[in-house]
């Protein structure tokens, strides 16, 4: 596969393996990111099929050999580079990451998924390095909801996440004009919520066709935004 780079305003946007790009990025502040949980995804009986239209990833096996060999490794050069980070491994195999610092879950009362006791309400939050944030500024370390409806992203990508939980998550890691990291771009949530909350972005996905949606996703909210990057204060 070819590798392309594209920037897009204050984001720049790497077409490829991230195993193979990340060692050629300098420091960042903050890593947050939604990678692959490692479920089989698309596939009959494996606790991911109440949405029956989601389908599995095309460029890879969604698999737990696929999240140690290749996912955590990637996380742990992502966190290497960044002065903190906020992962959200899903439960099937977020103990083959790194010891966290702290944890938080995600809330979601709709229900995320089925697993062998019932249905999974919560799904975890890994935090890595220092809270950006004084305690008082910081809010709680979860976060509850389903957000929005995730409509016609579904078509796009099998796994998507809501962009108010992904702006959440984003102010959470990091501080206005900061750089965030995303190794597992997909469709650029974590991008779109970059530009809309004032943060600079870097974002490295396999795929070509989720690459080129994430594309037109930035682009589109930064055509409709009108931010400057100036480190206005939250």
């Amino acid at each position: 596969m070819k590798r392309r780079v594209v920037t897009i305003g204050p984001c720049t946007l790497f077409l490829g393996d991230c195993l193979e790009i990340l060692p050629e990025l300098g420091q960042v502040d903050a890593v947050v990111t939604d990678p692959p949980y490692g479920v089989n995804l698309g596939k009959t009986k494996n606790g991911q099929e109440r949405d029956k239209k989601r389908g599995s990833y095309t460029g890879f096996s969604d698999t737990p050999e696929y999240v140690r060999d290749k996912v955590v490794p990637a996380v742990k050069i992502a966190l290497s580079k960044a002065e903190r980070g906020l992962v959200t491994p899903g439960t099937k195999n977020c103990f083959l990451y790194p010891p966290p610092c702290d944890m938080g879950v995600w809330f979601n009362p709709a229900g995320q998924s089925t697993g062998r006791w019932g249905f999974m309400l919560a799904s975890p939050i890994l935090y890595y390095g220092k809270n950006p944030k004084n305690i008082k500024q910081s809010g709680a370390s979860s976060t509850w909801g389903s957000f929005e409806r995730l409509g016609e992203l579904k078509e796009l990508h099998p796994c998507p996440k809501p962009l108010k939980f992904t702006q959440w998550a984003v102010k959470k890691a990091s501080l206005e004009g900061e750089t965030v990291i995303d190794p597992f771009m997909g469709i650029g949530t974590t991008g779109v919520a970059c530009v809309n909350i004032r943060r600079k972005f870097i974002g490295i996905e396999l795929e070509e066709k989720y690459f080129d949606v994430a594309c037109n996703r930035i682009e589109q909210a930064l055509k409709q935004g009108q931010f400057d990057f100036g480190g206005t204060a939250e």
